[in-house]
């Protein structure tokens, strides 16, 4: 039933996300997704609302049967000159 659930939950948060125009879906990794996001949503002045978006979609609780789970994720940047930032 989890392994299920983590897929569901993944399309749900990508569908949320997506929303946003301004994002675009790269491709799928395991139980997780690249997503596409221009430069200036993480510039200082709007890198917080940004994450906090992201955050606020997909680390959330599920209620599911009754029973509730909270989804955590891990999160990284790949700027556009290849550098990997983990957050």
């Amino acid at each position: 039933m989890v392994q299920g659930w983590v897929f569901d939950a993944l399309n749900i948060a990508l569908l949320s996300v997506l929303e946003d125009e301004r994002y675009h879906f790269v491709y799928p990794k395991h139980d997780a997704a690249i997503i596409s996001v221009p430069t200036y949503a993480l510039d200082e002045a709007n890198r917080d609302h940004t994450l906090g978006k992201f955050k606020d979609i997909v680390e959330r609780t599920w209620t599911i049967n009754k029973h509730e789970f909270k989804s955590t994720a891990g999160w990284s940047i790949r700027w556009p000159n290849g550098e990997k930032e983990n957050l």
